[in-house]
């Protein structure tokens, strides 16, 4: 199949190409930044139906997005810009060369469940959606187009978790914790880290289980479904940093800070992946502690190869 994925610099980008040529795709990669076959912005719909008419792909997966949660705060229109009128701009290009479409969502659509009695979390696909901030109230008109076209074209769904893997960046939780650590245990930083929220309930995924199931949405997707993509299981925010801190052999002096705080998030967040292991034969391989101990282990290697002088650590502290 010829597959195009949008996005495709990215963090979950970088695991998706490999497993996509691996299982004997043809790959073409789109984004707005770094070495791809078509550099623009999905916000710019000539650009991007030139680029979906030149690639001609049977299949397009749908990464590209403004996912990291401040920065769709801050930018309340740009994400809008990329999260939904570029979901449409993709959606349509995809209809004129016939191509199908998984498009990458997220659990943070469910929100906290909202207000009827029992919806919470683990939430079924069927669940009331209840988006909190910016970022998951896009995703949520980002579905709403993939409905709308839904009776004319081939689209999935799949509503990806927490995931975290070997390269992500340091502004979200798993990593920023992890640099931080490595640091502190090779004398490149101060074992002070500030942290945000550590009672918090996340569904955390490794990112090369996620990009599994958007190769099995692609292959073995029935059109109109949407998927679960998670673990099933909650951990604590403060589980993760007792693990890593662990792991990483250093005594760190975790300080709360109360600016490192979301508000607008729910405090408890995980799916049932019961369809998606059913109708899809997915299910999550990779466990927790493995994907804790691989992204300590980049960072501790990216560190080490990257400093030449030792120097304070000065990173972002992670947010929760």
């Amino acid at each position: 199949m010829r597959v195009l994925v949008t996005g495709a610099s990215g963090f979950v980008g970088a695991h998706l190409e490999p497993l996509l040529r691996s299982a004997r795709h043809d790959v073409t990669t789109l984004s707005r930044d770094g070495d791809v076959d078509f550099r623009i912005d999905v916000a710019d719909a000539t650009a991007v139906r030139r680029a979906v008419r030149d690639a001609r792909p049977d299949g397009i997966v749908h990464l590209a997005a403004i996912a990291f949660v401040p920065d769709a705060e801050r930018d309340a229109e740009g994400a809008r810009a990329v999260n939904v009128d570029g979901t449409r701009n993709v959606l349509d290009a995809a209809h004129e060369v016939g191509a199908r479409v998984v498009f990458a969502s997220t659990g943070a659509v469910y929100g906290d469940g909202g207000a009827d009695e029992g919806a919470g979390p683990p939430f079924v696909e069927d669940a009331p959606l209840a988006p909190r901030g910016v970022y998951a109230e896009t995703k949520v008109e980002g579905e709403k187009e993939c409905l709308r076209v839904g009776s004319r074209q081939f689209v999935v769904r799949v509503r990806a978790f927490n995931h975290t893997g070997p390269g992500q960046a340091e502004s979200y939780v798993c990593s920023g914790f992890a640099k931080q650590i490595a640091a502190a245990a090779l004398g490149l930083g101060d074992p002070v880290m500030s942290v945000g929220d550590l009672t918090a309930e996340r569904d955390f995924s490794d990112v090369r289980d996620i990009v599994r199931a958007y190769v099995l949405a692609l292959e073995r997707g029935q059109a109109g479904s949407v998927y679960n993509a998670c673990s099933g299981s909650p951990t604590r925010i403060g589980s993760l940093l007792d693990q890593l801190i662990e792991m990483g052999g250093v005594a760190m002096d975790v300080r709360s800070d109360e600016t490192l705080l979301r508000r607008r998030e729910a405090s408890k967040l995980w799916g049932d992946n019961r369809r998606v292991r059913l109708d899809l034969g997915w299910s999550p391989t990779i466990s927790l502690r493995q994907s804790l101990e691989d992204v300590l282990e980049w960072w501790r290697g990216r560190l080490a190869t990257e400093t030449t002088v030792q120097e304070p650590f000065d990173g972002e502290p992670p947010r929760s």
